[in-house]
């Protein structure tokens, strides 16, 4: 039942949930600090919402298949076995509500510290999303920096002492407002403080507020700035085709073309070379990533439908990505046959040396040039793309030495070159 808990809907919601119920105690406690509102009604109703919260944490906790210790991800046997030597001592000193037997201040904000592995929790979402990294980095501060107000709000109230005259929501809107406009460093002093314990709080504040918002205008700025590698390959390469255009003397015909040709790329995430950060990794990643990348577009050739998984992740490894433009010659009649394509997207034709007879039309999910993996003869056409084309080319090189490892895949494609060489026999013509 608790399979993969971590990778799931229900461990992200529940998590959630956790957060929630941490910042009612985080808000509550101070609270009742300032204005002893312990007996309260609604104060009882949501302290028990979160001990209840805390109380079903410690099983699901329990059974969580990962779980965040100093950035390792563990398997299941030493997540339990850390678990219940770590965390869950801390859960269950955590549960119980030590403010309804025991009086004292610092026992009281004891539970308070359900935020430390709501911290744990939130590095773990941080580094496991990748691609939403930038936008919880953003949803994390605001959590933090709502309840981190509330606390330098009831700090104030502490301090400076509650006006009887003013009821509870009065008395707390006058010291939210006086902490917005210190940490902000506005201070219009139409609140000021008193005493020397208050002027060194303001003090701490201005400080402070200044940090605060500092790191606010860092991390939007980059956020912002943090454009995706397509992107900015796309701007990169529009600024060196400008630069070319200035100093060197090109047709608008080609740079027209040229700039379609980026645009395209860019539209189709093509823009950012993978086989660099692909290169970084270990082999075994290497595969897994390559196959997640390429999967879908090799499923759609059907001389691979009875592949093996082995053979598809091999293949998946060494096809490279090539994009033809409209009218684009992807090889002429007589070029030397090093490797064969298959067509992702788009349509070719091909066709003779002068463009005059159109021999065969390729579409997606077909293939072309696999004569040259197992014969050494010169391309006998010519292939030009009707409009935009995406392909992956396998190199002859590459080709054999996965054949080598998979020799019962060789058959079909082997058959199927020699069928198309004879009906192009027939035809006087070897595409």
């Amino acid at each position: 039942m608790f399979r993969n808990l971590d990778g799931n809907f229900f461990f992200i919601v529940w998590n959630i949930i956790v957060a929630f119920g941490a910042a009612i105690l985080a808000i509550l406690k101070p609270l009742d600090m300032v204005f002893y509102i312990q007996d309260d009604i609604n104060y009882m109703l949501w302290y028990w919402v979160a001990n209840v919260i805390f109380i079903i944490d410690i099983p699901i906790s329990y059974f969580q298949i990962r779980y965040i210790q100093d950035d390792f991800l563990m398997a299941d046997k030493s997540v339990a076995k850390n678990y219940m030597h770590g965390w869950v001592i801390f859960d269950i000193l955590l549960a119980f509500p030590y403010g309804l037997f025991i009086p004292n201040v610092v026992v009281r904000l004891l539970r308070v510290f359900k935020l430390v592995k709501i911290a744990a929790l939130m590095r773990y979402f941080r580094s496991r999303e990748v691609k939403y990294g930038n936008s919880l980095t953003i949803i994390f501060f605001f959590y933090w920096f709502v309840i981190g107000t509330h606390w330098l709000t009831c700090g104030w109230l502490a301090l400076r002492g509650v006006e009887y005259t003013e009821n509870i929501f009065g008395n707390y809107l006058k010291a939210l407002y006086w902490v917005s406009t210190t940490l902000t460093t506005v201070g219009y002093g139409d609140i000021t403080p008193n005493t020397n314990a208050q002027y060194i709080y303001a003090i701490c504040l201005q400080v402070m507020g200044v940090g605060v918002f500092g790191y606010i205008i860092g991390n939007i700025a980059g956020f912002l700035t943090r454009k995706d590698p397509a992107t900015v390959r796309y701007f990169e390469n529009m600024d060196r085709l400008s630069a070319l255009v200035r100093y060197r003397n090109i047709s608008k015909k080609l740079q027209r073309e040229i700039h379609y040709f980026y645009t395209y790329q860019w539209r189709k995430r093509m823009g950012y070379d993978e086989s660099t950060f692909l290169a970084g990794l270990p082999r075994n990643l290497q595969r897994e990533l390559s196959l997640q990348l390429k999967r879908d577009a090799i499923e759609k050739i059907y001389l691979f439908e009875d592949a093996s998984e082995a053979f598809i992740t091999e293949i998946a490894m060494h096809l490279t990505q090539v994009v033809l433009t409209p009218d684009q010659v992807l090889f002429e009649e007589g070029d030397k046959g090093d490797g064969m394509y298959f067509v992702l997207s788009g349509e070719l034709m091909a066709m003779d040396r002068q463009r005059n007879k159109e021999y065969s039309t390729f579409k997606p999910g077909s293939f072309l040039g696999e004569i040259a993996l197992f014969e050494h003869k010169r391309r006998t056409a010519t292939i030009i793309a009707k409009d935009y084309c995406d392909l992956y080319k396998l190199e002859k090189s590459t080709f054999d030495e996965v054949i080598m490892k998979f020799p019962d895949i060789a058959g079909p494609i082997k058959e199927e070159a020699e069928k198309r060489n004879r009906e192009n026999i027939q035809h006087n013509k070897e595409i």
